[in-house]
C-alpha cells in the first residue's frame, strides 16, 4: 500500500478519535447550560415582577394624592356650607362633596387591592430569589466539575493531536492538503474502505477497472462519485467465496448511455433524478425526492453544466418506457416522472 495512503488512514483514525471527544464535552457543557438557562428564566420572571411592583407603588401614590386632594376639597366645601347659601348653591356643594367622597372611597379600595397584590408578589419574589440562590450554588459547583472534566478531555485531545503531528510530518504536504479539503465536507468519512466493490462512503459500486486499479496501484485513488479517498482492507481484497468454493467472477457491467444529444450526461445523472431536481428548482421547492441519494451534490454539478440540453431531455423522457423510468432510487414511479416533465415543459 502507498506510504502516504497508510499515513492518511492513520490520520483519519486519529481525527475520528479526537472528534469523538467533542460530543462528550458538549454533554458536560449542556448540564451547565441547562442550569444557566433556568437561572436566566427566573431572573427574567424577577424583573417582570419588580416592574409590576414598581407600577403598583406608583398607582398607590397616585391614589393617595387623589384622596388628599378630595379630602381638602371636602374640608373647603364644609367651610363654605357654614356660610349662608341659597338652596341651589347648597345642593351644588353637597353634590360636589358626595363626588369627592366617592372618589376617596374608590381610591381607598384601589389601594387595598394593590397592597394585597404587592404582598402576594413579594412572596413570589422571595421564593424566586431563593430559587436563584440555589441555582447559583448549583451552577458554581457544576461549573467547577465541568471545567475540570472538559480540561481533562481537552488534554486527551491534545495527546491525540500530537500523534497526528507525527504522521503529518512524515506525509507529502500536497496529500495532507487534499485530505483536509475532503474532510471539510466528508468529516470522519474522508478516507473509507472499499466494501463489496463499492465506496464505503457513498456506497455506489465501482467499475471493474477502477476496482482493479485500487487493488494494484500504489497511487491514492478517490471515489469518482463522491470524491472520498479509497483504500482496500485485507478482507475486501480477498475473493468472495462460499462453502470454500470461489465464486465465478461476474462479467463487467456496461454503462448504458442514451443515444440522443447529451445522453451520456443524462445517463450518469439519471433521467428520473434529473426531472425530480428540475421540478424542485423551477416548480415546487417542497419536492425533495431528488435529495434521497448521497450523490445528489455531484449530480447537481452535472445538472448545472448541461442546461442547454434540458428541454430536449424532457421531451425525450416523455417517450421513455415506464419500466426504465420506474427503476430509480428516489421513490418516483414513471407516471409521476412524466407528469413532472410535462409540467416543466408547460
Amino acid at each position: 500500500m502507498n506510504k502516504n495512503l497508510t499515513q492518511l488512514i492513520a490520520i483519519a483514525q486519529i481525527d475520528k478519535e479526537a472528534d469523538a471527544l467533542d460530543p462528550v464535552m458538549q454533554d458536560k457543557q449542556s448540564v451547565l447550560d441547562k442550569l444557566l438557562a433556568q437561572k436566566a428564566k427566573q431572573e427574567a420572571r424577577l424583573r417582570a415582577l419588580d416592574e409590576m411592583q414598581e407600577e403598583a407603588r406608583l398607582t398607590i401614590a397616585r391614589n393617595e394624592g387623589i384622596i388628599q386632594a378630595n379630602s381638602q376639597k371636602i374640608e373647603d366645601i364644609q367651610q363654605r356650607l357654614v356660610e349662608p347659601r341659597s338652596d341651589r348653591e347648597a345642593r351644588t356643594l353637597s353634590i360636589e362633596e358626595d363626588l369627592s367622597k366617592e372618589q376617596i372611597r374608590h381610591s381607598n379600595n384601589e389601594i387595598t387591592r394593590l397592597n394585597k397584590e404587592l404582598e402576594s408578589r413579594d412572596a413570589q419574589i422571595s421564593e424566586i430569589n431563593s430559587e436563584i440562590e440555589t441555582l447559583k450554588t448549583s451552577i458554581q459547583t457544576t461549573k467547577e466539575i465541568c471545567e475540570k472534566e472538559i480540561s481533562q478531555i481537552k488534554a486527551q485531545q491534545q495527546e491525540i493531536f500530537k500523534k497526528k503531528e507525527v504522521f503529518i510530518a512524515a506525509i507529502d504536504k500536497k496529500v495532507i492538503t487534499f485530505y483536509e479539503k475532503i474532510r471539510r465536507w466528508a468529516k470522519n468519512t474522508s478516507v473509507v474502505p472499499v466494501k463489496k466493490q463499492a465506496c464505503g462512503g457513498c456506497f455506489i459500486r465501482l467499475n471493474d477497472k477502477l476496482y482493479s486499479d485500487i487493488l494494484q496501484s500504489s497511487e491514492i485513488i478517490s471515489c469518482p462519485h463522491c470524491g472520498r479517498i479509497l483504500y482496500i482492507t485485507q478482507d475486501s481484497a480477498l475473493p468472495e467465496s462460499q462453502n470454500g468454493t470461489e465464486k465465478m467472477p461476474k462479467p463487467p457491467k456496461t454503462e448504458h448511455s442514451f443515444s440522443f444529444e447529451g445522453g451520456d450526461i443524462l445517463s450518469k445523472m439519471g433521467a428520473s433524478w434529473f426531472v425530480s431536481y428540475a421540478y424542485y428548482e423551477k416548480v415546487d421547492k417542497t419536492h425533495e425526492n431528488w435529495d434521497k441519494i448521497s450523490t445528489a451534490k455531484s449530480r447537481i454539478n452535472r445538472y448545472e453544466k448541461s442546461k442547454e440540453f434540458h428541454t430536449k431531455w424532457l421531451k425525450e423522457i416523455l417517450s421513455m418506457s415506464d419500466a426504465n423510468l420506474s427503476k430509480n432510487e428516489i421513490g418516483l414511479d414513471a407516471n409521476s416522472v412524466k407528469n413532472m416533465a410535462q409540467a416543466l415543459l408547460g
